[in-house]
């Protein structure tokens, strides 16, 4: 019996050189072996990603532009910012009652066995991990930018809500 890998579009060549250059061998050879999804996936069945995804652009670097002072959102003026920059989390201040923020390394997604979220355990950088604990009477704000050239980033938002907490959460993306 032989073994029989896919031959790798320019697209899965550029994620498997990214999951290398991540220090990911394993994920990249998983990823060497598998590549990405097609229709043949029971998962995939109606987005055919190998097909669909034809250009990766490089992963982002770190920014370099320092977290802003004030709410991006002068409707939400009120509301705590945590950013996200090119998928580096800054925390800055203290949080409001009933909410716990803290950075860490790595994906918050689970270990199941698909090719995305292999992907994204293998390429992400940094995740904010978010608890609510009670009645949270202040906005959280969650923004994330993009700085720089044309890039893509891989990063990762946890929220725990306890039960009986409330608040309000809000994410926004810019570039």
């Amino acid at each position: 019996m032989t073994d029989q890998k896919p031959i790798l579009t320019g697209a899965e060549k550029a994620l498997l050189a990214q999951l290398e250059q991540a220090g990911q061998a394993a994920g990249a050879g998983e990823f060497a072996t598998a590549g990405l999804p097609t229709r043949r996936v029971e998962s995939y069945h109606y987005s055919d990603l190998r097909s669909l995804l034809t250009k990766v652009p490089p992963l982002a670097v770190a920014a370099d532009v320092a977290p802003g002072t004030e709410s991006p959102a002068p409707y939400l003026s009120d509301a705590v910012c945590l950013e996200m920059i090119n998928g580096r989390v800054f925390l800055r201040g203290s949080m409001p009652e009933g909410v716990n923020a803290r950075k860490a390394s790595g994906s918050v997604l689970s270990e199941r066995d698909d090719a995305l979220v292999r992907l994204n355990r293998g390429l992400a950088g940094e995740a904010l991990y978010l608890q609510f604990d009670g009645r949270v009477g202040r906005t959280v704000l969650v923004s994330r930018h993009l700085s720089g050239d044309a890039c893509h980033v891989v990063d990762g938002v946890d929220v725990i809500v306890a039960p009986g907490a409330s608040g309000t959460l809000v994410e926004m993306f810019d570039s």
